[in-house]
């Protein structure tokens, strides 16, 4: 029995053992689950670590503002395209300009051009030379501001034309009609021309001839009426330049480049005048 007794007690003390031991690692496991509980309430930091991962597309959304500038040089570049569009529009100048030397255009193959077409209207061995071009579409004479204003035009008399001369009263001593020569006028020895003065007083009248300076005549008086043949000496030594101080003591050089030819008419009064046949006599 005794031994019987032991044996129960032994097993008893083993069953209170394994009991505790068994209470004892349920205890701990039980707290164990707490902390894990716990660990997920810790890991709250993960929301940091999310809300981290937000930087990342800052980050990312960094070249967002950096890309939306990309845009702009669209509206910039079109600003030089205007300017390069207004600039090519001279371009045609230079193109131009080639043409000209292409063609021969210049200035002074021009004078020479213009020279020859009168040379061919005006031959230097025919007797007389009208000077009128009445007739052309486009007046060839014109007026000087630098004198009393005047008004041209054409009209006609005697079945023919003639240039009319309407002057304005002024302050200045004369009014200057002019036409261009452009001209070899050297076999010329004589200015002749019939002019109508249609006021009432005697009036003063030159001409003037540019070629290696101004040349004018001494002045002649036009009577009121009908003045027929008024005649100017090409060759003679009374001529008034700027070489010559302007007196009447110089003879026109360079009469082979004559490039303009003026009528000067000496009033300051208010007139009308006519103008005709004016001829350069050889």
């Amino acid at each position: 029995m005794s031994s019987r007794v032991r044996g129960i007690d032994v097993a008893l003390s083993i069953i209170m053992t394994l009991a505790l031991v068994f209470a004892l690692t349920g205890c701990e496991q039980a707290p164990a689950e707490k902390p894990s509980s716990k660990t997920v309430i810790g890991t709250e930091p993960a929301p940091s670590l999310t809300a981290g991962t937000p930087t990342e597309p800052a980050v990312e959304a960094q070249p967002l503002p950096e890309t939306r500038p990309a845009p702009k040089p669209t509206p910039e570049v079109k600003a030089p395209t205007k300017v390069v569009e207004s600039l090519e529009e001279p371009e045609p100048a230079p193109d131009t300009t080639e043409k000209t030397v292409a063609t021969g255009e210049t200035a002074e193959d021009k004078l020479r051009l213009a020279r020859e077409k009168m040379k061919e209207r005006y031959p230097p061995d025919a007797e007389e030379w009208v000077m009128d071009d009445l007739d052309a579409q486009k007046l060839v004479w014109g007026t000087e501001k630098w004198g009393n204003p005047a008004q041209l035009s054409v009209s006609e008399a005697d079945g023919g034309k003639q240039l009319q001369v309407k002057l304005e009263a002024g302050e200045k001593d004369k009014a200057a009609i002019r036409r261009t020569l452009q001209l070899d006028a050297s076999s010329r020895g004589k200015v002749v021309l019939d002019v109508e003065n249609k006021t009432d007083e005697v009036v003063g009248l030159a001409v003037a001839i540019v070629a290696a300076e101004w040349y004018e005549t001494p002045i002649k008086e036009i009577q009121p009426g009908a003045n027929r043949n008024v005649t100017f000496d090409l060759k003679g030594d009374n001529f008034k330049a700027e070489s010559t101080g302007w007196k009447h003591t110089a003879t026109i050089q360079q009469l082979d480049k004559a490039t303009w030819f003026y009528l000067l008419i000496y009033t300051k009064k208010a007139g009308e005048f006519q103008f005709n046949n004016v001829r350069f006599l050889k």
